[in-house]
């Protein structure tokens, strides 16, 4: 269903057929890389939903009604057509927003279930994602998109490949400005977003070549 919610995004997205919207997004997100985003980049997916959700393009630079009350490309979407879409997409979409992206530590795998913290929520989570415990080790990271679901579970509408146990030493720089945000209060991502990805560049190359994607 999260899947599905994503995917009519994106394809109203894709419809709109501007360049802007990826290149403007991606020189965010890439700070440290020209041109558009790569879709076989291992962080490819957790970059897409950073763009659809929390990105803030300015307004009048998009062909979206962008403005201080409709801030996300996802949120424009849901102006202009949660009329059209289902009650549960809809629903999922403005959990999107509200739940910022994260760095998850992993720490125990059952099955199909991975219990993780968040590096700047701090809060301890379960996550059900379908071979993520084939792709990752207890003491690996992930930066993911993660919502709540009905099941007390989180699913992932975005995740890297993850990044191995290696990183530590950048996760703890990482977690050094993490505990200087309040992250009670919404936007705690949003508030250290630019000196995070000024340092997701070295943590990247900790993403094995041959990792499995999720």
């Amino acid at each position: 269903m999260a899947q599905a919610a994503l995917a009519g995004l994106e394809g109203f997205v894709s419809e709109l057929n501007d360049e802007y919207i990826d290149v403007e997004a991606w020189a965010v997100f890439h700070v440290w890389l020209d041109g558009r985003p790569k879709k076989n980049a291992p962080y490819f997916s957790a970059f897409r939903a950073w763009q659809l959700f929390h990105w803030l393009p300015a307004p009048g630079t998009v062909p979206l009604p962008i403005d201080e009350t409709c801030k996300t490309i996802a949120e424009a979407y849901l102006k202009l057509q949660s009329a059209n879409l289902e009650k549960s997409h809809v629903e999922i979409i403005k959990k999107a927003v509200l739940h910022s992206p994260d760095i998850y530590e992993l720490c125990a795998f059952d099955g199909d279930q991975v219990t993780a913290i968040g590096l700047i929520s701090r809060q301890k989570i379960t996550i059900f994602q379908p071979g993520l415990s084939r792709a990752g080790k207890s003491g690996d990271y992930l930066m993911a998109h993660a919502i709540p679901a009905a099941d007390g579970c989180h699913i992932l509408l975005g995740a890297s490949n993850v990044i191995c146990r290696t990183a530590k030493p950048l996760v703890q720089i990482f977690c050094s400005l993490a505990e200087k945000v309040d992250n009670s209060k919404p936007g705690a991502f949003e508030m250290i977003q630019s000196d995070f990805f000024n340092l997701f560049y070295d943590l990247v190359k900790h993403i094995p070549s041959k990792t499995k994607s999720i």
